[in-house]
C-alpha cells in the first residue's frame, strides 16, 4: 500500500486527457526497506493515481522538490511524474535533459521563462521545519530507507537544520554499509579445495555454467558465469536475511555462447546469443551411473548438493550430499578415467 510522506496543494490537472482535482505528493510504493521511493498524485476522490519512484537512491528531498514542480504542471501523462523527478535535481543527466526539455514546453502556458525561474525557486527551496519532522517520522516508522547522504550533505550546506532522525539515519546506513562490506568478505572468501563446488565440476568437465534459472534477457538478468564463482553464488542465493533456506538452482548450456551482431536499420544493431540447450549438469560414470546436480546451498561450512542418481533398471533417487561426499562417490569414475586417459596415452604416444 501507497505511504504518503507528503502531500501538496490540490489543483486541477488534465490527467491522461480527463480534467480533474489532483493532490500531489511524496511516497513509497509500500512500508519497508524493499521499496520504490518518488513523486506521485492521487485523484481527490480518491479513485485513483500514480507514483513514480526509484529503488535506489531514495531522495527524500529531490522527490519533495518533484512534488511542488508537479504543482505547476498543466497536463498529467505517462512521463510527466518522473520528469518532474529528474527536473528536481539541479544537475540534469544528460539522458533525462529531453524530458526535462518536454516539460518545460509543456509548461510555457506560465509564460517565457517561468519554468526555469519556478524550477529555479524549487531547487533552493527545502521542507519547512514542522513538515520535515513530520515526513522523516514517517520514514522512520513506516521503515522507508531514504538515503541519509543527501539529507547530511543539506545539513551540512546549512539548507536543513539538523535533526535526531537524520543522525539516525546516518548510523543505520552506516552500519548497513559495514554489514555489507562483512557479507561481501564471506562470499568472496574461497571454499578448501575438496569442498569446492567449482573445483568439482572443473573435474568433471562440467562448463557453460549459469547464474541461476533463465528469466528475461541474456547478458542483462542472466547468463553465463566463471566456473570460479558457482561458490560464491550458492554462497550468496541460500544465506543472509533474505537466502536463509534456498537453493541455488543449477543450470548449464550444453555450448559455449556464441553472440553474433547484424545491423537491422540505421543506427539499430540486433545482437543474437546461442549456446545449445539449457539443462541441468550431469555426468554418467563409466558403470552407467548417472548423476545429475540440480542444486546447492551453503549450510554450516558446506556446500550441499541436491543431486538425482540413476543407476540402470532402478527408480531414479534425489539425496543431499556435501561436495566431500560427492567426490567420494564419483571417485572412482574420476581415477577410472585418468586410467583410461593415461592409458590411451600410453598406446598413442605421438
Amino acid at each position: 500500500m501507497t505511504v504518503m510522506v507528503a502531500q501538496g496543494n490540490a489543483c486541477i490537472k488534465a490527467v491522461n486527457g480527463q480534467e480533474c482535482e489532483v493532490i500531489p505528493f511524496t511516497g513509497a510504493d509500500h512500508e519497508g526497506e524493499i521499496s520504490s521511493y518518488g513523486v506521485g498524485y492521487m485523484l481527490s476522490n480518491e479513485q485513483g493515481g500514480s507514483l513514480w519512484g526509484l529503488a535506489a537512491p531514495q531522495l527524500l528531498i529531490q522527490s519533495w522538490r518533484a512534488m511542488k514542480l508537479l504543482e505547476y504542471v498543466f497536463r498529467i501523462d505517462d512521463s510527466t511524474l518522473c520528469a518532474c523527478w529528474y527536473a528536481a535535481n539541479r544537475n540534469v543527466h544528460e539522458c533525462e535533459r529531453q524530458l526535462v526539455y518536454e516539460l518545460a514546453q509543456e509548461c510555457s502556458a506560465l509564460g517565457p521563462g517561468t519554468f526555469d525561474e519556478i524550477r529555479s525557486q524549487i531547487l533552493d527551496s527545502v521542507p519547512s521545519t514542522d513538515e520535515l519532522d513530520r515526513m522523516l517520522t514517517v520514514v522512520r516508522d513506516k521503515n522507508i530507507e531514504v538515503s541519509a547522504q543527501e539529507l547530511t550533505e543539506l545539513v551540512e550546506s546549512g539548507a536543513l537544520p539538523a535533526h535526531p532522525i537524520i543522525d539516525e539515519l546516518v548510523r543505520r546506513e552506516e552500519q548497513k554499509r559495514g554489514d555489507y562490506e562483512a557479507r561481501e568478505t564471506f562470499l568472496s572468501a574461497a571454499m578448501p579445495s575438496e569442498q569446492s563446488l567449482g573445483d568439482l565440476f572443473a573435474e568433471l568437465g562440467i562448463t557453460n555454467m549459469l547464474d541461476g534459472i533463465p528469466f528475461g534477457g541474456y547478458g542483462l538478468d542472466w547468463g553465463h558465469i566463471d566456473l570460479a564463482r558457482i561458490d560464491y553464488y550458492v554462497k550468496q542465493a541460500s544465506t543472509g536475511r533474505y537466502g536463509e533456506g534456498h537453493q541455488f538452482q543449477l543450470r548449464h548450456t550444453t555450448e559455449r555462447a556464441e553472440t553474433v551482431s547484424d545491423s537491422v536499420a540505421p543506427g539499430v544493431t540486433m545482437f543474437q546469443t546461442s549456446f545449445g540447450k539449457i539443462e541441468e549438469p550431469w555426468i554418467v560414470a563409466l558403470n552407467g551411473i548417472k548423476y545429475t546436480f540440480l542444486s546447492a546451498a551453503y549450510s554450516a561450512g558446506s556446500i550441499m548438493v541436491k543431486t538425482r542418481v540413476e543407476r540402470p533398471n532402478i527408480e531414479p533417487i534425489e539425496g543431499v550430499y556435501s561436495v566431500l561426499a560427492l567426490r567420494v562417490l564419483i571417485g572412482e569414475v574420476q581415477r577410472s578415467r585418468r586410467r583410461r586417459l593415461w592409458f590411451l596415452a600410453w598406446l598413442n604416444p605421438s
